[in-house]
């Protein structure tokens, strides 16, 4: 192929695609000073970003010192808490190991009461059989002696009859009853 134009219109075509670069790299200088602004734009929030990711970090860290000095707070505080409750614990079980004992105690004397009480009324029993028993015999006895006195009464008055004791005594007592036994 030869070349069939001539120089100028190969000149021509040359500004042509001359001008058009001129204007696709004026296009492309524009879009890099805007891709440099959009870099420095970038830029310049990726360090506000760093500075509010270390700002980030160092309050997060802040927050769980805080967070550990207030957990270790807390947990001196639950510690008292349950130190002041084991102590108490502690007293309430030897208060009521105290009172167990107490109780022991006087659950044993109420028994040793029961059993004396129990044997009390036992002994009153017997005692009161017994008594009831006397009481009995000294009835019987005194039946008895009633019976011998009755006796001798009349036995005495067959021998006043007989003019016994004007015998023996020489005298004669006023009534039966005056005659000791």
């Amino acid at each position: 192929m030869i070349n069939e134009r001539s120089p100028e219109e190969e000149i021509e075509e040359l500004k042509i695609q001359l001008s058009n670069y001129r204007k696709e790299n004026r296009i492309l200088k524009e879009r890099c000073e805007s891709y440099e602004d959009r870099i420095e734009h970038f830029a310049i929030e990726r360090e506000n970003l760093s500075r509010d990711i270390m700002r980030f970090e160092s309050m997060e860290m802040e927050l769980k010192q805080y967070d550990i000095e207030e957990l270790g707070f807390e947990t001196k505080k639950l510690n008292h808490r349950v130190d002041i409750l084991r102590r108490y614990l502690k007293a309430e079980r030897q208060d009521n190991e105290k009172l167990n004992e107490l109780i022991d105690k006087l659950t044993k004397e109420l028994n040793d009461a029961n059993y004396e009480i129990a044997n009390l009324e036992r002994d009153l029993r017997k005692s009161r059989i017994r008594q009831n028993q006397r009481t009995y015999n000294l009835e019987n006895r005194l039946d008895i002696a009633y019976t011998k006195l009755a006796q001798m009464k009349y036995t005495l008055n067959e021998f006043e009859e007989l003019g016994f004791f004007k015998r023996v005594r020489g005298k004669k007592p006023e009534s039966l009853d005056d005659i000791d036994i």
